[in-house]
């Protein structure tokens, strides 16, 4: 019979500080993608493409500093835009919607680390997927 050692596990711990108040300088959603590259912090707050109920966003960007205090303070401007697709017409295959970034992670296989992937949601409407009948994708607007 083998031989099973007994794990411990504690329960972690913090302690909270007071610190002085800080704006953070960009667009604020409840979506803050954040990830460690190397030593440097990113956070990706924001989203991007069609949304007919609050407008078409292009506030999906991403800031790095050292810790995250100094990435939210950097100014609006030393933001930067991911690459995103362009949104696709209605009818043809593409981008529909808007896209949040609910998490990041590296790509462990990437010896770089600079390699990140987002987990996303991707908001769609009647008027930016319209209901195909023929393929049963698409939003259909219900009274």
């Amino acid at each position: 019979m083998p031989i099973v050692e007994k794990t411990t596990f504690s329960s972690p711990k913090f302690r909270l500080i007071q610190t002085y108040t800080f704006r953070f300088n960009n667009f604020v959603d409840c979506n803050m993608a954040e990830a460690w590259i190397g030593d440097t912090f990113r956070i990706s707050p924001g989203k991007y493409g069609e949304e007919p109920v609050w407008g078409d966003p292009r506030d999906l960007k991403f800031s790095s500093g050292c810790h995250a205090d100094e990435a939210f303070s950097n100014p609006a401007s030393a933001y930067t835009e991911p690459r995103m697709p362009k949104n696709a017409p209605n009818g043809t295959p593409g981008l529909h919607g808007a896209v949040c970034f609910e998490t990041v992670y590296k790509d462990a296989r990437n010896a770089s680390g600079r390699t990140l992937y987002a987990v996303y949601h991707n908001e769609n409407y009647p008027e930016t997927l319209p209901y195909n009948a023929v393929t049963g994708e698409g939003y259909i607007y219900w009274d």
